[in-house]
């Protein structure tokens, strides 16, 4: 067992992480760990062609920065290797093109880091001995970095401040003219896998909150001593880079913010959160984008291969030979003849969804409204298709259930509402089919279901919503409204909004979403 392992053995398992002996240990390695990475890259890490990231960022040392190079800066926080592996190979180019690069990393700086989700055990949701290993061999020892620093007396105050506060207070705490329980609340339900906070999630949330104090103090000193022309961060959504958007606006810092999406491509975004740009983003329905030959075969070759799979994500839940597709699908799950209508959730902790509700407050109350309006029709029936991920058995799982809500809280349902489980491999484009309208909340399966010239209603703020393919209401009102106009008539989509989806496609995946081919 070499040193490296032996090191991450003790930290794990051996000792508490509040115990002097580990925080002793952590010390040690943090700054035996270049030494160590070096005498050891032929140990397995946890990206395949790891000797050739390293290549990559020991060349650009032999770079220097030209007259009017910008001065940028990586803030990297989690030691999460696939986006160090994006950030290095980012800032090797950068430092090639001419810039002055360099990293802020974190040095145990934060109580609540997010390094791992609730999902993992305590030790790994805080394994500051791990992280260190991963960003000590990407970014490495081939960039400049500052180490994020807030002294214990800068945090005392606050901590005195929110140690008493309830779980409602947490979320609209302020201090300091800093909103701070807006901006950390993304980060605590993508942490906690669910946005229905209790009174034992209090806790946790006073623990972000002096985080993110932290995070202010530490980022408003290093932009003092080092004001960088730029700064580059993760998705812009988790506890530590939501709050440093807020402190580099306030600031007149500019900040780019990256994060992968769909097929492992790229999404980056200037000065907000991506998913709050490729939500938000005017570009594609103010102009609606001319694609090229090529981008358009690409498009529909894409579509075509969702249809296999069963969805840009369906070969995480099944095996696409294994759906059901058959015509006896409508008798199989409980539907007649009546009119139908199919209503596909999705996971409510995603960056996709938190902060994009629109007609409704969130899925539960879309889900609750839906069952009553069809309770009211009986000559209409309904379907929902609950998202396959929810049963998923890894560290990414939910920990709320859409179809818990509904078979706990609206177990009286009526006779003509049906509901697809999550695990039942039943293929979402075969019960689509038999729709006369889709309806979504923020789900791909409405971009998908319009190729197939299915009309789509959103219930919220959608990526591909408003580009000429969908019905977007505003209000819950104005929702019941167009669905009751669609379900009285069973009308396809027409050519042009079929071509607005593969034209669509066609920018979004391969014009405003960069592929990234990882090393």
């Amino acid at each position: 067992m070499n040193i490296s392992h032996r090191l991450r053995q003790v930290g794990r398992v051996a000792f508490n992480r509040e115990s002097n002996l580990y925080k002793l240990g952590a010390s040690v390695y943090d700054r035996l760990r270049p030494a160590l990475v070096r005498l050891s890259l032929d140990e397995r890490t946890p990206l395949d062609n790891a000797m050739q990231l390293a290549a990559i960022a020991r060349a650009s040392t032999t770079c220097r920065p030209r007259a009017g190079g910008k001065r940028i800066v990586f803030l990297t926080v989690r030691g999460w290797p696939v986006h160090l592996a994006v950030e290095t190979m980012l800032a090797a180019r950068l430092r090639q093109m001419g810039h002055d690069v360099s990293f802020w990393i974190c040095a145990d700086s934060f109580a609540f880091c997010m390094f791992g989700s609730i999902n993992f055990s305590e030790q790994q949701q805080h394994d500051c001995i791990s992280c260190g290993k991963s960003k000590a061999f990407a970014p490495g020892a081939y960039f400049d970095t500052n180490r994020l620093h807030c002294s214990e007396e800068a945090t005392q105050t606050i901590q005195a401040s929110v140690a008493q506060l309830r779980i409602e207070e947490c979320r609209k705490f302020e201090y300091d003219t800093f909103p701070y329980g807006d901006l950390v609340y993304p980060g605590i339900v993508w942490f906690l896998r669910r946005t229905k906070l209790t009174e034992n999630d209090a806790a946790v949330y006073r623990k972000a909150l002096v985080s993110g104090h932290a995070t202010r103090v530490a980022l408003e000193q290093l932009v003092a001593d080092l004001r960088p022309d730029t700064v580059v961060m993760l998705n812009g959504e988790f506890n530590v880079e939501h709050v440093a958007g807020y402190v580099f606006k306030r600031l007149g810092i500019r900040f780019v913010t990256h994060d992968y999406t769909f097929h492992e491509r790229l999404g980056v975004a200037a000065d907000k959160s991506v998913w709050d740009d490729l939500t938000f983003c005017d570009e594609s329905r103010e102009h609606p984008p001319a694609i090229t030959t090529e981008e358009q075969l690409q498009a529909e070759d894409l579509l075509q291969q969702w249809r296999r799979t069963g969805g840009y994500q369906g070969d995480l839940f099944w095996d696409s030979k294994d759906l059901h597709q058959n015509s006896n699908l409508r008798s199989e799950i409980g539907l007649d003849a009546r009119p139908l209508a199919v209503a596909y959730t999705s996971l409510t902790f995603e960056s996709s969804v938190v902060g994009k509700d629109r007609a409704f407050k969130d899925q539960f109350e879309w889900i609750s409204a839906l069952i009553k309006w069809f309770a009211d029709r009986p000559a209409c029936q309904l379907a929902i298709r609950i998202h396959p991920a929810e049963v998923r058995a890894d560290h990414w799982r939910p920990n709320e259930s859409l179809y818990d809500f509904i078979e706990t809280k609206l177990n009286a349902r009526p006779e003509n509402v049906r509901i697809v489980r999550p695990n039942e491999k039943i293929s979402s484009y075969a019960l689509g089919s038999l729709a006369r309208v889709i309806l979504v909340y923020s789900s791909t399966l409405g971009l998908e279901m319009a190729e197939h010239r299915k009309r789509v209603i959103t219930a919220a703020h959608a990526h591909y919503a408003g580009r000429g393919f969908t019905s977007d209401p505003h209000t819950a009102a104005e929702y019941f409204g167009t669905l009751q106009q669609n379900m009285e008539t069973d009308l396809m989509l027409g050519e042009s909004a079929r071509a607005a989806v593969v034209n669509y496609v066609g920018w979004f995946m391969f014009r405003r979403l960069e592929l990234v081919e990882l090393l």
